[in-house]
């Protein structure tokens, strides 16, 4: 017994040490920051070789493109939403049944692709719900890897983990695949799919503005790529100029139908935040839509979807980082609220979300210390992020504001060893000098103003470590509130610290 448990042990400890041996390996296929600033300044050109370089990897590993469509996908844009959509979509179909001709039945099994990861890049591969194991992860991996390195252009970082993905899915095999794109949509590497089931856009605003463009109704052209001749497209409530938009790449690309769903009040979700009624509507749209196709296009079995089933799903869902409330063992008075938002539109909602908690769990205010840690990466404007935090939170100030990176210190512990492997973001400059911690302090000071949060203490730190440090001594003696929002990094930054799951 002995034996065998220490074999166990040992089996265990390879697979770890693999995948983050195939980790360390996957990030040097990331696209490095000077390389993305040529891109940006390139315009559109270097776009638009995207998809037959993707076509070109998809023969390499054994696929056609055609064959891609045997995946029955449901593929998700948008700018903000889109990972909770995806989710959703997959919580959703996870409860629906698959009936034979002889009347028996079982559940549909789901394959899920998003990004980015918070923890581990794992999280971007699940099979029902469940990112794939270490194990999985590395011979995957591996075999993509051999495939693919005799190759002179290889895929970057993404679309490696996309090909991954689409094999996983393929062998497993699932019934949905349910891609979620990287950035826009019109040359993402994930509208390869020739023919989905089902598409969907969620809520719009600016973001990736060096790729995509820089008003709105520009941004909505990438991301209405995704649309399809004769496949159904379901979209968020959208500003006027967006959905014109929308609406003219529909009738360009001749989809089935375009529909702008209504929010579904009624249903009760376990995803938080009055954002999340529009992020259902177009999930619970999808998902009818995926299994009215399915049916059409199948004799020997049917799927099931109950309207209960779908209420489940709705309320089982959960999605990591977005209003999310974290206890942490290390920090007993402090409570952290992680909502990653990196445009001034999903910044306003994550300002509601914390509003409406702080009105909510009540606290004595005279007592309780307010901080806030916040981090987006360079170029992004510090006034146009923090103003909607700035106008939103006012049933409390702020008594301290904490600017960091999503860097984490080198430390010999599993977590942050493991932070290292899988949260390294070649994609930004260092910031070595701070400028982006100072250039938001800026502004902050700017626009708080005036506010009730003008007197808030301004901390500047070049690590995540070192601001979770300063909220753990501020809440020591006091009770202490901390939202953690801004880019996702911090968010999968601050998550691995405080050892969280992998979920």
């Amino acid at each position: 017994m002995l034996k065998r448990m220490a074999t166990a042990a040992t089996t265990s400890t390879l697979a770890v040490r693999k995948y983050e041996d195939c980790v360390h390996l996957l990030n040097t296929t990331q696209t490095n920051a000077a390389v993305l600033e040529a891109v940006r300044k390139a315009g559109n050109s270097l776009n638009k070789l995207s998809l037959p370089e993707v076509a070109s990897f998809v023969s390499k590993i054994g696929y056609t493109v055609p064959s891609l469509n045997s995946l029955n996908v449901i593929h998700i844009a948008g700018t903000k939403g889109k990972g909770s959509t995806s989710a959703l979509c997959d919580s959703i179909l996870r409860r629906a049944f698959i009936v034979k001709s002889d009347g028996s039945k079982r559940p549909l099994v789901t394959g899920l692709f998003s990004s980015p990861h918070l923890i581990q890049a794992r999280e971007r591969i699940r099979l029902n719900g469940i990112p794939v194991s270490e194990l999985v992860f590395s011979r995957r991996s591996k075999k993509s890897g051999r495939t693919l390195k005799a190759l002179t252009l290889k895929p970057g970082y993404f679309r490696f983990l996309f090909l991954m993905s689409l094999h996983i899915f393929a062998t497993t095999p699932t019934d949905a695949a349910i891609l979620e794109t990287g950035v826009g949509g019109e040359y993402d590497c994930t509208n390869i799919i020739e023919k989905p089931y089902v598409t969907g856009i969620t809520s719009l605003g600016l973001d990736h503005q060096g790729l995509l463009g820089h008003t709105v109704a520009e941004i909505g052209w990438h991301k209405a790529g995704i649309m399809k001749k004769g496949v159904a497209c379901f979209t968020a409530p959208q500003p006027a100029d967006a959905m014109k938009t929308l609406q003219d790449r529909a009738a360009e690309k001749q989809i089935a139908e375009a529909i702008t769903n209504e929010e579904i009040e009624s249903l009760k979700k376990r995803l938080k935040g009055a954002h999340q009624y529009i992020n259902a509507a177009v999930a619970v749209a999808a998902c009818r839509e995926w299994v009215a196709v399915y049916n059409r296009e199948h004799t020997d079995t049917q799927c099931e979807l109950s309207e209960d089933a779908i209420v489940k799903g709705l309320e089982g869902a959960s999605w990591p980082g977005r209003a999310q409330t974290l206890r942490v063992e290390e920090f007993p008075n402090s409570v952290f609220y992680l909502d990653g938002a990196h445009t001034p539109e999903s910044l306003s909602v994550c300002g509601e979300w914390y509003e409406e908690v702080l009105r909510k769990e009540g606290g004595d205010s005279a007592n309780e210390r307010n901080i806030l840690i916040f981090y987006c990466t360079g170029g992004r404007s510090g006034d146009e992020l923090l103003a909607p935090l700035v106008s939103h939170v006012s049933a409390r100030p702020f008594t301290d504001i904490v600017f960091c990176s999503s860097d984490s210190k080198i430390a010999a512990s599993k977590a942050v060893s493991l932070l290292n492997v899988n949260n390294t973001n070649f994609t930004v400059f260092k910031d070595t000098a701070m400028k982006t911690q100072k250039a938001n302090g800026a502004s902050w000071a700017r626009i708080s103003k005036g506010t009730i949060h003008e007197s808030a203490r301004v901390h500047l730190f070049e690590t995540v470590d070192e601001a979770l440090e300063l909220a753990g001594r501020i809440g020591a003696d006091k009770p202490a509130k901390t939202l953690v929002t801004g880019s996702m990094y911090l968010v999968g930054s601050v998550l691995t610290r405080c050892n969280a799951e992998v979920v």
